[in-house]
């Protein structure tokens, strides 16, 4: 067995003991010598049987391994949205600083040992916010062994008690911060236009990410995974997301990384990994260029469009692009919306469309129901020019 490793661990199950159960061992051969367990309360009395057994999974493993373990298990549910930062905020009741795993990360060894090294290493600077293990780009080029970043992708990250504290889950302090480049002025524009409709449910990882850049600072990526998701089948986020096949890497050396003079923070890479992103996350997408270039395309030569789906995704789109849509935004078309209108732009329903477009956006990002409404849309406008949301960011516009 490794000698104890001194970095507390946070692990947030919630339901899936098949994911826990693969997730739990690989935690478990750090060998921590202090855990944290936090899970989330049922969102309904048929959930509280799967988390009870989730609960005792834990429980028998861990005393088996005699390992200080400290649990917290709610019987109300935060959801998910603002659960892990609850989860978190709880850990640094206790801890100074910690490695925050989710119920369906699965970290290498190198992993942990490349957060201990670099928790250590910006224990004092202030500009660099988090440590994580997830990293899409697998730049193996890249001179760096690992770079700073303003982007904070959620899954496995270790950080320190107070940056955590300086966070501002509200962001009330965002609308008057000048944000440095294009990228960072949509996320900005995304999440207030989202706070601004009274809209606050939204992920605490955005939160962060936002605020992260708000206040110049940077996040500590290793050039490779060294974590890997599981159950993409029946997580609780993915309505928006694609399955990626990922390898996790381990590092010969950890040893050998030295710290990082200066900030080698690369203003390409946030736009790559944006790019890259964008076939898994539809989300991320619409912050892409080349959603911004293809949008700007079918409104050169559009005079009127609608936005099919006032829902997140719609909305989202709406709000980073107002200035491109203008007035060519007629309203938008959503059977089920409870709004009436979005920033004074009409919420009509598919049959009360009076006013025909010449284009019709679906930012709704499931496939089959994509189908459905182009199918739909044909059979009623045969001349209106309609595209949805993923064509549009996989640059598949004709």
């Amino acid at each position: 067995m490794n000698k104890p490793f001194d970095i507390p661990i946070l692990y947030i199950p919630f339901r899936r003991l098949n994911i826990v159960k693969q997730v739990l061992p690989s935690i478990l051969e750090i060998n921590p010598k202090r855990l944290y367990i936090f899970q989330d309360g049922p969102r309904d009395k048929k959930e509280s049987k799967a988390l009870e057994e989730v609960v005792n999974y834990i429980y028998n493993t861990v005393s088996e391994k005699n390992i200080e373990t400290t649990f917290n298990i709610n019987k109300s549910n935060f959801g998910p949205y603002k659960g892990v930062w609850e989860a978190v905020s709880w850990l640094f009741e206790n801890e100074e600083q910690g490695i925050i795993i989710e119920e369906d990360i699965y970290p290498s060894l190198s992993f942990f040992y490349f957060c201990e090294k670099l928790l250590k290493f910006y224990k004092n600077n202030k500009n660099v916010w988090a440590i994580v293990g997830k990293d899409v780009l697998n730049l193996e080029t890249l001179e760096d062994i690992y770079f700073l970043r303003t982007f904070l992708p959620p899954w496995g990250f270790a950080t320190w008690r107070d940056r955590w504290r300086r966070l501002d889950f509200d962001l009330k302090g965002l609308r008057e911060v000048d944000l440095p480049n294009d990228l960072d002025i949509r996320y900005k524009k995304a999440i207030y236009g989202l706070l601004n409709i009274g809209i606050n449910n939204f992920g605490w990882d955005i939160r962060v990410d936002a605020f992260i850049k708000a206040n110049n600072g940077f996040v500590a990526h290793y050039k490779r995974n060294l974590v890997k998701h599981l159950g993409w089948e029946d997580g609780t986020h993915y309505s928006t997301t694609n399955k990626i096949d990922e390898e996790i890497y381990e590092i010969e050396d950890v040893d050998s990384l030295q710290m990082v003079d200066g900030i080698n923070h690369y203003n390409w890479i946030d736009n790559l990994n944006i790019e890259k992103w964008k076939y898994f996350d539809r989300y991320a997408g619409l912050f892409s260029d080349t959603f911004k270039l293809n949008l700007e395309k079918i409104l050169a030569s559009s005079d009127s469009i609608s936005i099919y789906g006032a829902g997140f995704l719609g909305r989202i789109m709406y709000f980073i692009y107002d200035d491109i849509f203008g007035s060519k935004l007629i309203y938008f078309i959503d059977d089920s919306s409870k709004d009436n209108n979005i920033n004074n732009i009409p919420i009509l329903k598919f049959e009360e469309i009076n006013n025909e477009p010449d284009t019709i956006i679906i930012s709704i990002a499931n496939d089959y129901l994509n189908k459905s409404l182009r199918d739909k849309i044909a059979r009623s406008y045969k001349n209106v020019k309609v595209y949805d949301i993923k064509e549009i960011m996989d640059n598949k516009i004709n």
